[in-house]
């Protein structure tokens, strides 16, 4: 019984989840070490205060009606998530496991093993707000697909079908000339449309020359200069990698054309044994970086949170460098 005992204590002492004891009515008997850390008390100032002392009263009621009613008769709580108040004030979601101990036949206290959530808490948040502020973006850019192919390639499809229905009538003011120029109009917008969708220069020729084409895009329409260097011996990627690797860079550029008031650019992709990685540079304005990458969406900055998210689907990392007046560095790495 004393061996059992000593396990039991040694067990206790050294999970590295937060254990307490309390009786029934709240008072703690017995607490670990990783409770302390978790809470911030001391082990002396908790033992036989009532958990209130880190539970607010509605806390401790949830904790009553969903784990301890349900074990005192004999069932198996599921655990329950719950704040915890800390002893400077700040909080912590916790996700509570609860047992019923037994003395001598009757329920004589509870224990509680808890685990710290918060953080997984916060990615969870920042990711609903990230799906949905995708889902608004995703549909403003199918209205403006929808605007531009009613305003732009239709009317013009509408125009070149009256032309010809006045040509054939005989009451045309155009030549046929002049109209085959029209349907060629047509044509190169419909291409332009669809380079903006996915540029052909992906599938046909890879990452790099996809690359280039869009530095050379960024200097033809907005007068930036972008520099764009290759490191390695370039290889056809997977088509999701190569996809993930394109639209991130897309994404870069396009935040620095809008963004950071850049006057030089230079994109280095770099191709390793293990690793594909692209880094993308500018001398812009720079940035203050939220302290957690994981708080990109909530602080605003969905291009970013979209980057970051493209890139762990693939087992890739984001890492982003920028201090304000100084300009930014962004480099995208993924396995080959």
């Amino acid at each position: 019984m004393r061996v059992s005992e000593r396990n039991y204590r040694e067990l206790f002492e050294s999970a590295s989840d937060a254990i307490w004891v309390h009786d029934l009515n709240g008072k703690i008997l017995a607490a670990n070490s990783a409770f302390e850390r978790l809470t911030g008390y001391e082990r002396d100032a908790l033992l036989n205060n009532n958990v209130t002392v880190f539970l607010s009263s509605h806390g401790k009621s949830k904790i009553d009606k969903e784990a301890h009613d349900i074990v005192l008769k004999g069932g198996n709580a599921e655990p329950i998530e719950q704040e915890l108040i800390r002893k400077d004030g700040t909080t912590a979601i916790i996700q509570i496991g609860t047992s019923l101990i037994t003395k001598d036949g009757q329920p004589w206290a509870f224990q509680h093993i808890a685990r710290d959530i918060t953080e997984e808490k916060k990615v969870q948040d920042n990711l609903r707000l990230y799906v949905q502020k995708v889902n608004q973006a995703q549909e403003a850019e199918r209205k403006r697909i929808a605007r531009e192919l009613h305003d732009v390639t239709a009317q013009a499809l509408v125009a070149i079908v009256r032309n010809l229905d006045d040509m054939a009538s005989g009451h045309s003011q155009f030549s046929i000339k002049e109209i085959q120029e029209q349907v060629r109009d047509s044509l190169k917008e419909v291409r332009r449309f669809s380079q903006q969708l996915r540029p052909s220069v992906l599938d046909d020729l890879g990452l790099l020359p996809a690359i280039k084409w869009l530095a050379a895009d960024l200097t033809k329409n907005y007068g930036i200069p972008v520099d764009v260097k290759g490191v390695g011996e370039p290889r056809q990627l997977p088509p999701d990698a190569e996809l993930t690797l394109f639209r991130i860079t897309q994404e870069a550029l396009t935040n620095v054309q809008r963004h950071s008031g850049a006057r030089e650019v230079s994109v280095t992709v770099e191709f390793t044994n293990n690793n594909t990685k692209v880094t993308v540079s500018d001398n812009g304005k720079g940035f203050e970086i939220p302290t957690r990458m994981g708080d990109l969406a909530k602080s605003g900055r969905l291009g970013l949170a979209g980057m970051q998210e493209r890139a762990q689907l693939l087992g890739g990392t984001l890492t982003i460098d920028s201090e304000v007046g100084k300009g930014t560095n962004l480099t995208i790495e993924v396995p080959s």
